[in-house]
């Protein structure tokens, strides 16, 4: 099962919400296209993927 956490501040300013599947002992990271002017908007959505991974966007 994946799961969601957030990153930043970028170059830019902004944060963003990192998806992280673990197969065995291999642990893949993808970045999620959005971006969030604050780290709370970033852990909401973060909190939100965690609570129900299938609403989380496709990367």
């Amino acid at each position: 099962m994946p799961t969601f956490e957030i990153a930043g501040p970028g170059p830019d300013g902004d944060y963003c919400v990192v998806r992280s599947d673990t197969l065995g002992d291999v642990t893949h990271y993808a970045t999620l296209p959005t971006s969030y002017d604050t780290a709370a908007e970033a852990q909401k959505a973060a909190d939100a993927y965690n609570a129900d991974p299938a609403s989380a966007p496709k990367v």
